[in-house]
């Protein structure tokens, strides 16, 4: 199925035509960033030491070297929309919904969906018209996207271990749920979250290790 996408508050020309009136900066809630490439270069990130951490309108952008800072800088609509369609492509595979987040209609229920990206996590919208309530309030779509993740990925979870401890996800009680990358992730303990938030690409290979 084919689908338009849509980079909150990054594409200007978009962003004026899709989503008038709202303001730069709009996103201010979601992931890190979930990819482990650098956002100028395409550099696995660790490979020039430690990355370069940018906050871009909301979004955290990572880079492998100094020396991208100032070409992002420069032009961050440019290597925003190839972060957007890498980060599609990641996060789409897990996606846990058939109808819009916003009108709770079927998502091709108006003619091709629309996927959006608000601060890094990946949201699928039946209508450009559902663009500005998605992005208004990003931590309440996001929640709501959360808790769709956890009931859709929950029962069929496979995997036995806390990415960050190494510990069974039961040993310490109940298991922490957390979302990223719209991928449920458990955790042993609410402690263990920090690293994952930290370089998700090294936890999910963890998992996908098992």
């Amino acid at each position: 199925m084919f689908t338009k996408r849509i980079a909150l508050g990054v594409t200007v020309a978009v962003a004026a035509l899709l989503i008038a009136g709202m303001p730069a900066g709009a996103a201010t809630a979601g992931d890190p960033y979930t990819l482990d490439t650098c956002a100028v270069s395409g550099k696995a990130l660790g490979s020039m030491g430690d990355p370069i951490v940018l906050d871009h309108e909301g979004r955290e952008i990572k880079l492998c070297c100094g020396g991208c800072e100032d070409p992002f800088k420069a032009d961050p609509a440019k290597f925003i929309a190839a972060v957007d369609e890498k980060m599609i492509a990641q996060q789409n595979k897990n996606y846990p919904l058939d109808t819009c987040l916003i009108s709770g209609k079927a998502l091709d229920s108006k003619g091709d969906p629309i996927d959006l990206i608000v601060a890094n996590r990946h949201v699928k919208l039946c209508c450009a018209g559902c663009v500005k309530p998605a992005s208004s309030d990003a931590a309440a779509t996001i929640a709501k996207l959360d808790e769709a993740v956890i009931a859709a990925q929950s029962a069929d979870y496979k995997y036995k271990n806390c990415p960050t401890s190494g510990k069974p996800i039961d040993s310490k009680g109940e298991p922490i749920n957390l979302v990223v990358a719209n991928r449920l992730v458990k955790l042993c303990c609410a402690g263990c979250d920090k690293p994952v938030l930290a370089d998700p690409a090294a936890a999910f290979k963890k998992l996908d290790s098992e």
